[in-house]
């Protein structure tokens, strides 16, 4: 998987983990349910670090957190 997948199977991973919707997500992250919408759907290929940071605020973990998880492993991740 692209490394944009892998964030994408993240956000979802979560989201059902702490069983939030996007809306409740972006007020808790405090940035616009549009930008998590853009990531989630793979508009945004390539979200800024900044974003992944209020997305790891509205989820309650720190960015190790979020990278702790099996999709960012090297052998799951390929630039194709």
């Amino acid at each position: 998987m692209t490394l944009s997948e892998a964030i994408i199977n993240r956000i979802n991973e979560l989201l059902k983990l702490k069983q939030m919707n996007i809306n409740t997500l972006a007020n808790k992250a405090g940035i616009s349910s549009a930008t998590i919408r853009s990531v989630v759907k793979g508009k945004c290929k390539t979200p800024t670090a900044s974003t992944l940071y209020y997305i790891c605020i509205g989820f309650d973990i720190s960015l190790s957190e979020f990278y702790d998880s099996e999709f960012f492993e090297r052998d799951n991740i390929n630039d194709d």
